[in-house]
């Protein structure tokens, strides 16, 4: 079942921890991170529960702060399982800034706690501090483009195995 709590309950020193190991914010100074800090909710979910689905609106981007979680595709009536989250991953950027449905559900393999930023408080670093949300928003350009040949290759190994 998931929990829902307003403000994160780690201290700042590991907060600053995660999100300095999140690529979503390198190149942010530490008071620039300490700002990203007051923005953050968490929340909790169980083994086997689904964060998003894909089609789902998006409106969250989750850190993973503890436990294991996969991306699934669908791909012609087929489920294929895209890359694991592990401590530290963020997902759920790319529908957000793209201001798209989530292209993929993603599922826990374990009990798992993420920090969570909304749309609205990403609009809001948008409003407050032109200079962070410039780096934020370049880095998640960054990322998505890597994921995406990621997923590039899944599916052309999966057709490939397929023809084969």
């Amino acid at each position: 079942m998931e929990v829902n709590t307003s403000q994160t309950s780690i201290d700042r020193a590991q907060l600053q921890s995660v999100l300095d190991a999140v690529s979503m914010f390198g190149g942010l100074s530490e008071n620039q991170v300490e700002y990203l800090s007051g923005k953050f909710g968490q929340r909790r979910y169980a083994v086997n529960q689904v964060i998003f689905h894909e089609g789902d609106p998006a409106s969250d981007i989750f850190i993973l702060l503890s436990g294991i979680a996969q991306l699934e595709y669908e791909h012609d009536q087929h489920p294929l399982y895209g890359h694991c989250f592990k401590v530290g991953s963020c997902f759920g950027e790319t529908s957000v800034i793209g201001i798209q449905p989530h292209s993929a559900s993603v599922r826990t393999f374990s009990d798992v706690e993420v920090l969570v930023l909304s749309r609205e408080n990403l609009m809001d670093i948008f409003n407050e501090d032109k200079e962070v949300f410039g780096i934020v928003v370049l880095n998640i350009a960054r990322e998505s483009c890597r994921r995406l040949n990621e997923v590039n290759h899944l599916l052309s190994s999966h057709s490939h195995s397929a023809v084969a």
